[in-house]
């Protein structure tokens, strides 16, 4: 006889136990202090986003395994340097229409239209820091694509122009710090 694994029955009892927090308001009377009404809230609703987190947990882990147990580890950078390469792209030319373009900030995209004056841009991240490190990720996905020539000469210096010039279009000095520190590591 095998001993059975414990992480399937363990997530069931977590799930269980959070669910009947869940439907706890349901059985008893609302506490009448307020303090302990927000506690009672928290414990009984609250709960039920804490088994969708453990959930979607335990999902992304058993993609994650999926993943890292049938594809090689140069199938995986490529995968991740196309995703980079479109999020980028995409980036600039949301930036390109419009800071040049129509030359009016999309608000409802956080796009502030700063190209024309190569301020800093943001593209479809929230802030110039975020797209700075998918920039920086990106360059070195980039450059590992390049060294093990999994992608055509063309494409991965393309990439790694995109990305540079992202990392300069974003003005960021924690950016520029960080670029400096991974280009050391590079070199190192």
């Amino acid at each position: 006889l095998r001993r059975r694994r414990g992480q399937a029955y363990l997530l069931f009892f977590f799930s269980s136990v959070v669910w009947t927090l869940r439907s706890l308001h349901y059985f008893i009377d609302m506490p009448a202090d307020k303090v302990a009404y927000t506690w009672f809230w928290w414990a009984t609703n609250a709960s039920l986003s804490w088994v969708m987190i453990l959930i979607y947990l335990f999902a992304f882990t058993l993609i994650g395994l999926f993943v890292a147990i049938s594809r090689d580890t140069i199938q995986i950078v490529r995968a991740f340097g196309d995703v980079l390469r479109i999020v980028l792209a995409l980036s600039l030319g949301i930036e390109i229409f419009s800071g040049i373009l129509i030359d009016t900030p999309l608000p409802f995209l956080a796009v502030h239209g700063n190209l024309g004056t190569l301020g800093p841009i943001s593209g479809i991240e929230e802030s110039r820091d975020q797209l700075g490190l998918v920039a920086i990720i990106g360059a070195i996905s980039f450059a590992t694509e390049h060294r093990t020539r999994s992608v055509p000469r063309l494409t991965s210096v393309l990439s790694l122009v995109l990305a540079g010039l992202c990392i300069a279009l974003t003005q960021s000095p924690v950016i520029a710090f960080a670029t400096v520190v991974v280009a050391i590591a590079a070199v190192v």
